[in-house]
């Protein structure tokens, strides 16, 4: 077989067999769950649900939408693309319905770095633009979990390691805050240096990759604006879980989901599964049990939570074909943005 034949197969076959991995992993666990809270218990409590608190909770997101939509025009703008918000918010829709009903086949975040590249920017810029968009919501989330366990006291006896792992992880968004948005720093001089032993036919990919991590060096304004667009997007979040808890009429503390919520969503991120599917049912009896919940009740709402992502999916859905149109270039930048000057010298 030829070598260029080849490679692709046995991409393929890895791809699948990934896929195939995420999805025992995924019925592994939701048979384990429902071994423990009983699968008509599950039915009943989702049944019980209050109908006021369910249409509170799905009213918050296109609260959600219209904020993070605010916060990916906020950075586009910030190098030179330019968008309408109507055609952001379509493409935002559109990545729900690619990251939630599409699973292995091309994430959310790509259709958005596609979408900001044909506002005028580069694609490493259009990349740079949803990287920061995502570290700045991570950035809120962290903020959230570590007020959190500052104030709650019972959170930290039933896990003493819980504030190690946020202490790490809060240094490393903290390093990665001052690598991406200082004007200048070591890592510069560093880069400038390597360019130098590059051989010349690389040092275009070369500056193009350097241009990307430090796009928005000095863009402290950006910075502020951005993270006080996540805290709001984080705290949507949080008061949707403390709206469905209300439907089941869970009995947790209010502030107790300003850790549980970031680190269920933390947990959730790891690729071991299919959109996290088994998970979140997981991670949500592990919150929720230590406080009386029963089992049952915990997946419910674990469920509803998805339920509520799964209809949000489906309203991407319908936007993508009966709506959507990729947006053309309007900024009279093209695809080939310069470096920015004073990157690398």
């Amino acid at each position: 077989m030829e070598p260029s034949i080849a490679a692709p197969a046995a991409s393929r076959r890895r791809r699948v067999l990934l896929l195939m991995a995420k999805l025992a992993v995924s019925a592994l666990l939701i048979a384990w769950i429902l071994h423990r809270a009983g699968l008509a218990q599950v039915a009943h409590a989702v049944r019980s649900a209050d109908p006021f608190f369910l249409f509170v909770s799905f009213c918050l997101f296109p609260l959600g939408w219209i904020v993070s939509v605010a916060r990916w025009r906020l950075l586009l703008v910030a190098l030179g693309g330019e968008a309408e918000n109507g055609l952001l918010m379509r493409s935002f829709l559109v990545g729900i319905f690619f990251n939630n009903l599409l699973p292995g086949t091309m994430g959310g975040d790509a259709v958005r770095v596609y979408q900001t590249s044909r506002s005028g920017l580069s694609g490493p810029r259009a990349l740079a633009v949803i990287v920061v968009d995502r570290f700045l919501g991570l950035m809120a989330l962290l903020l959230f979990a570590a007020v959190a366990l500052a104030v709650e006291a019972d959170a930290v006896r039933r896990s003493p390691s819980l504030p190690f792992w946020i202490g790490g992880a809060i240094v490393v968004a903290l390093f990665a805050t001052w690598l991406l948005f200082s004007r200048s720093h070591p890592a510069v001089a560093l880069l400038g240096r390597l360019r130098a032993r590059f051989p010349e036919r690389f040092r275009g990919l070369f500056d193009r990759g350097t241009d990307a991590l430090f796009a928005f060096q000095g863009h402290y304004g950006v910075l502020v604006k951005g993270f006080l667009l996540s805290i709001a997007v984080q705290a949507l979040v949080v008061a949707n879980a403390i709206a469905l808890t209300a439907a089941l009429h869970i009995p947790v503390p209010p502030g107790n989901y300003f850790f549980m919520v970031p680190l269920a969503l933390f947990a959730m991120m790891a690729p071991i599964s299919i959109n996290g599917v088994g998970v979140r049912e997981s991670v949500w009896v592990f919150f929720l049990t230590p406080f009386g919940v029963a089992s049952s009740t915990a997946v419910a709402y674990a469920w509803l939570d998805y339920g509520m992502i799964l209809v949000q999916a489906l309203i991407g859905w319908a936007v993508y074909t009966f709506s959507y149109r990729p947006f053309q270039a309007t900024a009279t930048t093209a695809a080939t943005s310069p470096v920015s000057p004073g990157v690398l010298s």
